[in-house]
């Protein structure tokens, strides 16, 4: 099961509130942000990094669908590069395609609970959960397209 997290931060600054989503074995979603690209803040892919013991990594998220303009009801999840990058950050067999395949249905999972925080979710014209996940698996050097049928 996974549960919405906020935590406070400590910084030189004065500190910020962290929100992320956690499941019951410790894995983490941790939203950093919309990245600024555009402005309009819906435009703007967001910024998570995932947290599974040893392994971190940044990934990027988007639920702006660019037909209707607006924020969709689906994720697009940018795993295929972010795997790579974590890959070359990695010991050579740290992060297997039956391995990815399981952080994929951990993100899915986590991002179709997750909720954009405080008054960002109205700002952003997302106020309720996603309903789908889809990754793009682009990028990544192990991926067999074969291998383990449909990515979650």
């Amino acid at each position: 099961m996974w549960h919405l997290k906020t935590e406070a931060v400590p910084s030189i600054f004065g500190g910020y509130d962290r929100s992320f989503i956690e499941n019951d074995h410790g894995v983490r979603l941790v939203w950093r942000g919309f990245i600024h690209d555009s402005l309009r803040l819906e435009e703007n892919p967001e910024l998570f990094d995932y947290i599974d013991g040893t392994i971190k990594f940044e990934v990027l998220a988007s639920r702006f669908d660019k037909i209707t303009q607006k924020m969709g009801d689906c994720y697009n999840v940018e795993l295929g590069i972010a795997l790579q990058i974590a890959s070359r950050m990695l010991p050579p067999d740290a992060m297997s395609i039956a391995h990815a395949h399981s952080v994929a249905q951990n993100i899915k999972d986590a991002l179709l609970i997750w909720r954009l925080p405080g008054k960002i979710a109205d700002i952003a014209g997302a106020t309720s959960p996603a309903t789908g996940v889809k990754f793009n698996m682009d990028h990544w050097e192990k991926l067999d397209p074969t291998a383990l049928g449909e990515w979650p």
